[in-house]
């Protein structure tokens, strides 16, 4: 049973109390008809007044693409944090989540997984600028902003010759197999 306060919260704001869902959070469903999981008390203090349609994100506020606009517009405003994204701007367009939304990159589509990249990391983000790829790709790209093709040995960095090590850098896999054989080789003579 919901409390007093909080029916006449979610009355006055067009809001419908649909079921409790733990001790805390509660399903509703917005005026413009999505339905939205809230904590109560947020509904009660007016902290959340709907779905996110009244900021035109329309319940999409835990999904990755909103991350991904989200995090997007950090690293333009946050250059202390991101130094080098100083004199990046973003997008009039992509000044809302909906208009992110409606005006995505040309290319590939958006798809949970992808990040979104500036081409060769210059310019602004912009969907003319921008385009859709994966972490590994991001990456690749990132490490190698002048181009570069092969590794300090002269390997190609393809995708069967490189490889995305946990600190985020990429390896080239032939560089690696030598010296991995060369470390067994030296742990089975002193052994």
């Amino acid at each position: 049973m919901t409390g007093v306060k909080h029916d006449l919260a979610i009355a006055s704001l067009g809001v419908e109390h649909l079921e409790r869902i733990d001790s805390k959070r509660s399903l509703y469903r917005c005026a413009c008809g999505t339905t939205f999981t809230a904590i109560r008390s947020n509904i009660t203090t007016g902290n959340t007044r709907s779905c996110g349609c009244a900021r035109g994100t329309h319940g999409q506020t835990n999904t990755p693409l909103y991350s991904c606009w989200q995090n997007m517009r950090q690293r333009v405003r946050d250059v202390k944090r991101y130094p080098t994204y100083e004199g990046v701007q973003c997008d009039d367009r992509w000044a809302t989540f909906e208009g992110f939304v409606a005006n995505q990159p040309p290319g590939r589509s958006y798809e949970p997984g992808l990040c979104l990249s500036r081409q060769a990391d210059i310019g602004n983000y912009e969907p003319e600028n921008c385009r859709w790829l994966t972490r590994r790709e991001n990456c690749l790209e990132q490490k190698h902003p002048s181009g570069k093709s092969h590794c300090v040995h002269g390997h190609e960095y393809d995708e069967q010759n490189s490889a995305l090590g946990s600190d985020g850098r990429v390896r080239c896999r032939t560089c690696h197999a030598t010296s991995s054989a060369a470390y067994r080789l030296r742990s089975k003579v002193t052994s």
